[in-house]
């Protein structure tokens, strides 16, 4: 991850900090990332729904 892990910070107006995240995870399509990623993993979401499914059985 130290390899490939890049931070910048950039400074933004409140009222746009959802379209600029919207239009990052567009461009980047991050893996983890499943909320408005157009190429979510399908298998991603089912263990994610697994997960929540199982804490709610505790």
């Amino acid at each position: 991850m130290k390899q490939s892990l890049r931070v910048n910070f950039i400074k933004v107006e409140n009222s746009e900090i959802d379209n600029i995240e919207d239009s990052l995870i567009k461009k980047y399509t991050p893996l983890v990332n499943i909320s408005k990623n157009p190429k979510a993993s399908e298998e991603l979401k089912k263990a994610r729904q697994r997960c929540v499914d199982y804490a709610k059985s505790l």
